[in-house]
Formats: structure tokens, C-alpha cells, sequence
């Protein structure tokens, strides 16, 4: 669904099944880094079984996490796997991003919330987008991704 490519940077916000799962698919695709980001670092030995190679928890910063990376230039991709109220995650993920990089949320958030994004962030090619099943058929992709597990 993102179109990761080899060699790339990925950033995964929440290590539940979801970011887990696009962890692993952030390895199969070849990402050179994939940072797994949670306020848990209970996770992060967990994670690491699946391709994660570096690990964040924001509270240990004194800065913004997008600030974080935006610093060091920027990621290619983002994907926000907190669910939930997820606004404020979405918002870092999508900003963490260098110019054409993708984000992509995947957590269900409730109908009610709005994301303020500043639209000069768009100028330069960044988007984001939404998935769910990662992108894949139900009927028939969630069966591969259980045979692959």
C-alpha cells in the first residue's frame, strides 16, 4: 500500500499487532531503517523479531519527535498504528516526513476527530492516506497474511 522501497527509512508508531505486522512487511520490502516508536519500551525487544532496527520512545526526547526527524532530514515513510484518538501520533508521523514521503494511518479513530495539518506541508509532495488490511482484499489477503504467519 506504501510502496516501500529497499533501502528506505520507516517510522512505526505503536507496536500492537498492526505496527508489528507493518514491521514486518517494512523488512520484506527491503527499508534500510524501520524505527519503532512507543511509549512502552516494553515493546521494543518484542519488535525487534520482526525488523524493527531502532527504537524511540518520545518522552525520552526534550523535543517534538517530528522535530526529531526532521533534524535528520526527514523519513521516507510513516505509518501511525496507534488507533484510537490518535490525532496528536498522526500529526507527528505525517510531519516526521521528508518531502514525497507517505504516511499512513491505519488505526480507527473516532468520526468526531479533526486533523489541523498545515497545507504548505503538501506542497512539496508529502501525503497521507488511510488503510485498512493494509491495503490488501479482505477475502483474500488477510488468509495470505495468516498463511504467511
Amino acid at each position: 500500500m506504501a510502496g516501500v522501497t529497499e533501502g528506505s527509512s520507516c517510522a512505526i508508531w505503536g507496536l500492537g499487532a498492526i505496527g508489528l505486522a507493518t514491521a514486518l512487511a517494512c523488512k520484506d520490502a527491503g527499508a534500510k531503517r524501520i524505527i519503532a516508536i512507543d511509549t512502552n519500551p516494553d515493546k521494543f525487544d518484542f519488535a525487534k523479531k520482526f525488523g524493527c532496527n531502532e527504537f524511540l520512545n518520545p518522552k525520552d526526547l526534550k523535543i517534538p519527535v517530528q522535530q526529531y526527524f526532521q533534524d535528520q532530514g526527514g523519513l521516507d515513510y510513516t505509518f501511525e498504528c496507534v488507533g484510537g484518538n490518535q490525532m496528536v501520533t498522526l500529526r507527528a508521523a505525517f510531519e516526521s516526513l521528508a518531502p514525497w514521503g507517505t504516511c499512513i494511518f491505519s488505526g480507527v479513530t473516532k468520526a468526531h476527530v479533526e486533523l489541523s495539518i498545515k497545507p504548505n506541508m503538501f506542497l512539496d509532495g508529502r501525503t497521507i492516506r488511510g488503510s485498512t488490511y493494509g491495503g490488501l482484499k479482505s477475502r483474500t489477503g488477510v488468509q495470505n497474511l495468516v498463511e504467511k504467519f
